[in-house]
Parts: C-alpha cells; structure tokens; sequence
C-alpha cells in the first residue's frame, strides 16, 4: 500500500509531500520543488508497515477532527490506502497518536 502525507502551512508556508510506495521506494517533494528520493531498508520498511497498519488508524481516519485557529499551525494529511487521517499540530487538543507516530517515523527516516 502507499503512504502519502502531506504537511502545509507554518509561517514559512510549506507545501511538502512524502510518499511511500509498498515496496519502501519513497520520494520527497518540497514547496520549491525540490525532489529527493530513497529506498528505506527493510528494517525501516517493516516498522513503517506496522505503523500503517496499526488498528488506531482506522478509528482515527473516522474520527472528524476538531477545527483550529492557530496561526503558523503545520497541517498533516495522511493518507494509507483508501484511508485518509487529517490533524493539525496546534498545540491544543490531542493529535492522533497512531497517525501521528508514522508521520514523524517517516519524517525521520526520509531525511526530513
């Protein structure tokens, strides 16, 4: 399954995309364009599979989140397969914590 995430906003107003094919090829796209691309390692390919298919995912990709008005919040969009989790990292709240957790993995192992 894929994996895309996409994170925008902050007060530089970034517009940067991650995906993550099933086969752990994943490609980095930033606001400018700038493009990266990698391989994960299969230990790096099985944690991301067993973030994404955490049960929580499902609950929190039906769980409507709540609105912000937090100026220079960063706003996540994750989608896994046909599922698509939406947060903001406001500071108020509880981020989803299973979307949440696969957001910064990849973050972390995509160079970001």
């Amino acid at each position: 399954m894929t994996i895309t995430i996409r994170k925008s906003g902050g007060i530089a107003g970034v517009n940067d995309t991650i995906v993550v094919d099933a086969q752990g090829h994943w490609t980095r796209t930033s606001r400018s364009g700038t493009t990266k691309t990698g391989q994960l390692t299969p230990e790096q390919l099985a944690q991301a599979a067993k973030l994404a298919t955490d049960p929580r995912l499902v609950a929190e990709a039906q769980t409507p989140q709540s609105t912000t008005n937090c100026a220079d919040a960063f706003i996540y969009a994750v989608s896994i397969g046909p599922a698509t989790v939406s947060y903001s990292d406001c500071g108020s709240g509880s981020p989803p914590p299973a979307t949440t957790a696969l957001v910064r993995y990849l973050e972390q192992v995509t160079g970001g």
